[in-house]
Formats: structure tokens, C-alpha cells, sequence
């Protein structure tokens, strides 16, 4: 249960982010949707530190940086 709060729904979260703003990036909230963008990013390097590199949170959290 806590896997699919803590990890599945955020990366939902993070590819329809990535989605709209690879599809729209002149739209107004482009700047905000970045953000938000790297604070998943940092949420996924926290949940891999702390599961102890079980889970690919670096690789994750690069999707900000190619936005």
C-alpha cells in the first residue's frame, strides 16, 4: 500500500507533468510545472535513498532535467 502512495502515484503525477509540459511549453504555467517537476524529482531521490537504492529514484528524477 504504501508503495503505490509513495512511488506510483507521484511518477503518474510526474509523466503527466512531463507530458503537458513537453507538449505546451510556451503555456503560462510552464514555469510553475517545472517546479513542481523537480520537486517530484527530489521526492524520487529521497524514496531511493531511503529504500536504500532498492528503487531507481536517480534515473526518475532526470525527467525534470529533459523538460
Amino acid at each position: 500500500m504504501c508503495y503505490s502512495i509513495c512511488g506510483i502515484m507521484p511518477l503518474a503525477a510526474l509523466f503527466i507533468l512531463f507530458d503537458f509540459v513537453i507538449h505546451n511549453p510556451t503555456h503560462s504555467d510552464t514555469e510553475e510545472n517545472l517546479a513542481l517537476l523537480d520537486i517530484a524529482g527530489k521526492h524520487f531521490r529521497h524514496l531511493e535513498s531511503v529504500s536504500r537504492w532498492m528503487l531507481p529514484g536517480n534515473t526518475i528524477s532526470e525527467f525534470a532535467g529533459i523538460a
